[in-house]
C-alpha cells in the first residue's frame, strides 16, 4: 500500500487530525501538499437534489 502514488497524500488529508503517520510527525508543509494533491485528485461530491432522481 505503501507504494501507491498519492498514499500519505490521501491518508493525510482524509484523516485531518492525525498527528503522526507511518512512525514520523506530521507537518504543516504534508498538510499543505496533501491539500494541494487533493484539489487535483480528487473531484468533489455533487449535492443531491430532487432534480437529480428525474
Amino acid at each position: 500500500m505503501e507504494e501507491e502514488k498519492g498514499y500519505r497524500q490521501y491518508v493525510l488529508c482524509t484523516l485531518s487530525r492525525i498527528t503522526t503517520f507511518d512512525f514520523s510527525g506530521v507537518t504543516k508543509a504534508d498538510r499543505t501538499t496533501a491539500e494541494v494533491w487533493k484539489r487535483m485528485n480528487i473531484k468533489p461530491k455533487k449535492a443531491w437534489t430532487k432534480q437529480n432522481t428525474l
